[in-house]
């Protein structure tokens, strides 16, 4: 064996590299409404801004429940929910039911379980615009 290799297998170690500095933080709360939108929209099933996004702060949950563009399709439907952690039917009902509710008559699609079929068909036939 060369006192080389014994020597760097030995060694001290180095100090390490200086880092480069921490990033600057960031308010996410101050992104402005359509940056926060297009954070939404790529997120896919709504489910995903219910039980995550717009948990994130104020500004965000505000985004969540105004803008009926986010809910125009509704993908609830009982496996997607199970895997996803909602395990009481009457959780996923509540949850097809305040998507339905947040599309603000702007729904174009729906998947869930019967129960909520029902409810977005009284929904529709109760607005006048419908009728």
């Amino acid at each position: 064996m060369s006192s080389n290799s014994f020597r760097r297998r030995n060694a001290e170690p180095t100090s390490p590299r200086p880092s480069s500095p921490a990033p600057a933080s960031r308010d996410w709360a101050t992104l402005p409404r359509d940056i926060i939108l297009h954070i939404f929209l790529k997120l896919g099933p709504c489910y995903e801004i219910m039980r995550g996004a717009e948990r994130t702060c104020k500004a965000w949950r505000r985004a969540a429940l105004e803008e009926p563009v986010l809910w125009r399709r509704v993908e609830m439907d009982t496996p997607t929910l199970l895997l996803a952690g909602v395990r009481s039917a009457a959780g996923r009902r509540a949850m097809a039911r305040a998507a339905v509710d947040r599309a603000a008559d702007e729904c174009e699609a729906f998947s869930a379980c019967w129960d909520d079929v029902h409810y977005l068909a009284k929904s529709v036939c109760l607005n006048p615009e419908f009728i």
